[in-house]
């Protein structure tokens, strides 16, 4: 199973191919006249929001990863000597 940093770079990895492949590749297709203006701005806005979506993606892993890192630094059991949150009160 993927931990989350891995996860986090991968979808950073399909967010930056998305948009290499797709905005980029469908303007380079249409400067070379395979495909109509139209069918450019349609595939340019459908890569985007996928880009979009797949960077978000990511930061939700990121966030995940370092909320269970906070978890896991939270939740160590102190010794009964030091686990005390509050000074002892002493006889003046």
């Amino acid at each position: 199973m993927l931990n989350l940093k891995v996860k986090a770079f991968v979808w950073n990895m399909i967010a930056v191919l998305s948009v290499l492949l797709g905005v980029l590749g469908s303007m380079s297709a249409w400067e070379a006249g395979n495909i109509t203006f139209i069918r450019m701005i349609v595939q340019a806005a459908f890569f985007g929001v996928f880009a979009y979506a797949a960077a978000n993606t990511a930061a939700a892993a990121k966030r995940a990863m370092y909320a269970a890192r906070r978890r896991r630094r939270n939740n160590v059991v102190n010794h009964p000597a030091t686990a005390v949150s509050r000074p002892a009160l002493r006889a003046a």
